[in-house]
């Protein structure tokens, strides 16, 4: 159950100071419907803030008047079945926790309130949505310090190199031992997966070094070879 605009009250403020927003006390029930299904369960964060369970996901409720006032780089593209009220439990909670900060230490949840004393939801929108935390705290963040944005910046530099997408072990046929088999395509899975494959045999203690993005092939020390399976 999620607030609708009627809901959102007002209360009288002093003149020439805008209205206070009151938040409904609660957004979620349990068997509330959900983009994950119906909750199992249901946990009151703050109000006009929740979080909810469901048999294989979950993630938070926030009401309109939170959304309200939710800074617009922390909001959620809305869209067919998407009404930006709900944050998904893997890495779309750290918008909320961030817009909200304050509120959420007010409540005094022990386990909200050490997520955020330990940073954890400043790190996770840092890491995979560097845009957001740029435009959040006035900063340029630095190679290194995102990993979604260092990740576009390898399929970037290397857009016209072939990427590996798969790799065998010399287990499989066609391959010597201590010996890696790579399918690789230019640019990567981010090239599009229709694109033309080949295939290389590259040292096995060359691949295991490769970076956390992927391993670029060199056709000048790579050997190619046919498809292999």
């Amino acid at each position: 159950m999620t607030a609708t605009a009627a809901e959102v009250e007002t209360r009288e403020a002093e003149p020439g100071t805008a209205p206070e927003v009151v938040h409904p006390r609660t957004v979620v029930r349990v068997g509330m419907h959900t983009p994950w299904g119906p909750a199992q369960t249901a946990r009151h964060l703050a109000p006009g803030i929740g979080l909810v369970t469901t048999a294989g996901h979950g993630g938070c409720v926030i009401s309109s008047s939170r959304l309200e006032l939710m800074p617009e780089h922390l909001r959620l593209d809305e869209g067919p079945g998407r009404t930006g009220l709900f944050f998904e439990e893997d890495v779309e909670w750290c918008r909320v926790f961030v817009a909200f900060e304050s509120d959420l230490l007010a409540v005094g949840d022990e386990h909200t309130a050490r997520c955020i004393r330990e940073g954890h939801h400043t790190d996770a929108l840092r890491d995979s949505y560097p845009e957001a935390y740029e435009a959040h705290f006035g900063v340029t963040l630095l190679p290194g310090q995102s990993r979604a944005k260092d990740e576009r910046a390898f399929y970037a530099e290397h857009a016209e190199d072939l990427i590996v997408v798969s790799a065998f072990g010399d287990w499989q046929a066609g391959v010597p031992e201590g010996m890696v088999g790579v399918v690789a395509r230019v640019g990567g899975r981010v090239g599009g997966a229709a694109g033309v494959e080949r295939y290389f045999l590259v040292p096995e203690v060359e691949y295991d070094a490769r970076g956390r993005f992927g391993f670029v092939v060199d056709t000048a020390r790579h050997e190619e070879i046919g498809k292999f399976f």
